[in-house]
């Protein structure tokens, strides 16, 4: 279980996936010609949430007193969740940037 960045390259299992790869694939032929950016989002949260969504579903667990395993080095989370209010800000910056890039948040 490598650390997963920019540079990594997708394997994509699923359609669902490969439509992804395939989309980003496409942006990338056109960075050449006007500025591009793809975000890789990861746990994206916010308001209307439900279950079975990743904060909702840590929610109920805590609600219901059901144990949470943590599974990173040391108990650490492997993930990154990020606040739509913060990821809205976030993409507001990297838009005035004006250059193409890939970029996770995960």
């Amino acid at each position: 279980n490598e650390p997963v960045t920019e540079s990594t390259v997708p394997y994509p299992s699923g359609h669902y996936a490969a439509t992804k790869g395939a989309a980003e694939c496409l942006l990338a032929g056109y960075s050449n010609r006007f500025d591009t950016l793809c975000l890789r989002l990861f746990h994206p949260y916010g308001p209307g949430q439900k279950l079975p969504r990743l904060i909702p579903g840590l929610i109920d667990k805590v609600r219901n007193q059901i144990s949470i395993p943590l599974q990173g080095e040391q108990g650490q989370p492997a993930i990154n969740p990020i606040h739509i209010r913060d990821l809205v800000a976030w993409t507001m910056k990297l838009v005035e940037m004006k250059t193409s890039f890939t970029m996770r948040n995960g």
